[in-house]
């Protein structure tokens, strides 16, 4: 004889509204220790220019945006950290994640924003076009959020400077030539210029615009 689940004397859940928006997907699991977290991988990151560092606690964030950048958005946006998003990762249910869990709206001009967030296909064209600060106040520059699907594959270049022992290859996936033009016109402007975060689902690696890029000649 086979035995039946029991059932339930709580009522069904009511069925939403028709045209009624479902609730914005799940920020962190515990916001203050994984926030946290992502900082501290974020500042490893930046000392440590090139080398792909875990990112832990990333939270189930909606795609286009997903877990890596939405763990970047949670632990450094807020209403006084003006956000621009490409419109690669625009979409409806990512701006609703963002006002809801970052208290933001993205800005629709990239020019005065803290922070942006575009593919890296995108980052060639959109470094210009990004504040680099001013020489009073080169802190105010924006940083360059990139999502990339991991860190091979990409076309190399090979960084130097501070926080590397030794000249060290950086490969993200999707990097071009014309990525590694714009980045080493962007150094060439240090102390001004955009610090750069490339993100992937569950690492990050950062290129403060102190970094030196090299390029092989023969690929450039």
């Amino acid at each position: 004889m086979t035995s039946r689940p029991p059932v339930s004397s709580a009522p069904a859940p009511a069925p939403a509204p028709a045209g009624a928006l479902a609730p914005p997907a799940p920020g962190f699991d515990e916001p203050v220790l994984d926030a946290a977290d992502a900082f501290r991988a974020l500042l490893e990151a930046t000392a440590r220019p090139g080398a792909p560092i875990a990112l832990p606690g990333a939270p189930p964030a909606p795609p286009p945006l997903g877990p890596g950048l939405g763990a970047v958005a949670l632990t450094l946006i807020d209403p006084d950290a003006p956000l621009w998003l490409d419109d690669d990762l625009r979409t409806p249910a990512v701006e609703a994640w963002l006002a809801f869990h970052c208290g933001v709206r993205p800005l629709t001009e990239p020019g005065t924003a803290a922070f942006a967030f575009a593919p890296i296909g995108r980052a060639a064209a959109l470094l210009p076009r990004l504040c680099a600060g001013a020489p009073e106040y080169p802190d105010r520059a924006a940083t360059l959020v990139l999502s990339v699907d991991g860190f091979e594959g990409g076309r190399p270049a090979t960084l130097s400077g501070p926080g590397l022992k030794a000249p060290a290859a950086f490969a993200p996936a999707g990097a071009d030539v014309a990525l590694w033009r714009a980045l080493q016109a962007n150094a060439a402007r240090f102390p001004l210029g955009v610090d750069c975060l490339f993100i992937s689902a569950d690492a990050l690696a950062g290129l403060p615009r102190s970094t030196r890029i090299a390029v092989d000649a023969e690929e450039g």
